[in-house]
């Protein structure tokens, strides 16, 4: 990872847990300036040189939606967007949403700020205000909002990416979003501050030294959670539930206090109210039926990641009970279905 990023979030205020989504931001500003102007970005100069005006208003306007193809595209040419995919940046989807270029855009600023070089809070929200209206127009006449595809993998990270996790909502947003791809809504507003373990990946394991977050279902209510009833969370999904536990530990939050705060009230009423945040946040991040062909409801959300994890479960179980390997188990499986 480039160091010119580390020296940049160190002269910010950025919270360590939410560290890793301003470097991948920085990251795609220097991959697209590069493919813009084919020259290094100036923040990775050494000294760091100021961002010119006329360099926001491009990256802007690459990033403006257009209905092109029966999809929603970026406005750039054809060639730099297949290349910033190469490159890793936007896989998936036909154009960033709003949100996604909104963080892009506040991360430098925030990088900005740290080298002392402000950027006009009114003419930054006023440019992303343009944004979205373009994004709202541009989706709507394709009848469609986003071209997302269908796993659980790419429609959570439409949802977190239109979370805003250096605000306290946005962040409890994302955490209500990867919580519900797992736990049913009742099981997720039951959970209390201490319910979440994080922690490190030990060596030994797969997925060494990466950030983790568990949570032991002490009352399954689906075939999944009783198959494998600890919960684990690991990479940056562990990092975004930590940006939201990090402003909980800051609010001096219990032990038994509510992880998902939502209203004091018991019961239906904290449940309804996780479903209506749950909506605006898949409103906001702009999929609807057209994209996922049914309602995304937090139940429709979990239930596709557990058809998706479903069979990987089963072989482990199998395996551990029959004590063969999981491939020795995956083909016991084979053999019986054929």
């Amino acid at each position: 990872m480039a160091q010119w990023i580390e020296s940049l979030l160190d002269a910010t205020d950025v919270k360590p847990a939410a560290r890793r989504r301003y470097i991948s931001a920085l990251r795609y500003w220097a991959a697209w300036y590069d493919l813009r102007y084919q020259d290094v970005f100036p923040l990775a100069l050494l000294p760091p040189e100021p961002v010119r005006r006329q360099i926001l208003e491009d990256f802007i306007a690459d990033h403006t939606p257009r209905f092109a193809n029966s999809r929603v595209t970026t406005s750039m040419p054809t060639t730099m967007a297949k290349r910033l995919r190469m490159a890793g940046f936007n896989r998936g989807v036909g154009c960033p949403s709003a949100s996604t270029t909104a963080f892009r855009y506040y991360a430098l600023k925030k990088a900005l700020g740290g080298l002392g070089q402000e950027l006009s809070s009114r003419e930054v929200s006023e440019e992303l205000r343009l944004l979205r209206a373009q994004w709202i127009a541009e989706t709507a006449s394709a009848g469609f909002r986003s071209a997302t595809p269908l796993s659980s993998k790419s429609v959570s990270n439409a949802l977190v990416q239109s979370c805003d996790t250096e605000s306290i909502s946005g962040a409890e947003d994302a955490a209500l979003v990867l919580l519900c791809q797992r736990l049913t809504v009742r099981q997720v507003m039951a959970l209390t501050f201490k319910d979440l373990v994080p922690g490190v990946i030990r060596p030994e394991l797969k997925n060494a030294g990466a950030t983790c977050v568990a949570h032991l279902v002490r009352e399954p209510s689906t075939e999944l959670q009783r198959y494998q009833p600890t919960v684990l969370y690991i990479g940056w999904e562990a990092e975004t539930i930590s940006i939201w536990g990090a402003f909980l530990q800051e609010e001096n939050t219990r032990d038994f206090d509510p992880f998902i705060k939502g209203p004091q009230r018991k019961g239906a009423c904290r449940e309804n109210w996780a479903r209506r945040r749950f909506k605006e946040v898949v409103t906001r991040a702009g999929i609807d039926r057209a994209t996922v062909m049914s309602t995304l409801s937090p139940s429709w959300f979990r239930h596709l990641w557990e058809q998706e994890n479903r069979g990987c479960t089963i072989v482990r179980s199998i395996s551990k009970r029959a004590r063969v390997s999981e491939p020795g188990a995956f083909r016991l499986i084979k053999a019986r279905g054929d």
